[in-house]
């Protein structure tokens, strides 16, 4: 990866934070809220279940990597997208 001068990449989520993420959207409060779709391609069960949840991740120490995480939507049949709208 090569970035501008005077910036830098780092990890800020990892597994088991977050596992199959594919989509993430970053709200005002600094909450990084994520798409999984663990369920794909046959679902969680290989019978179609639906398995896929939108979570959101915090960082409850201020330092911009994120150590917790919370379950917003469960059970979805593949999800592929969330944005955060107003206050998130």
């Amino acid at each position: 990866m090569q970035v501008h001068p005077g910036f830098k990449v780092e990890l800020v989520a990892a597994e088991p934070l977050t596992m199959d993420p594919v989509w993430f959207d970053w709200g005002p409060d600094g909450r990084l809220w994520v798409v999984e779709m663990g369920d794909y391609p046959l679902g969680i069960d290989g019978k179609g279940k639906p398995g896929g949840r939108i979570k959101f991740l915090e960082s409850t120490k201020g330092d911009g990597k994120y150590d917790k995480s919370t379950v917003f939507l469960d059970n979805l049949p593949y999800p592929t997208g969330v944005t955060v709208w107003r206050k998130g």
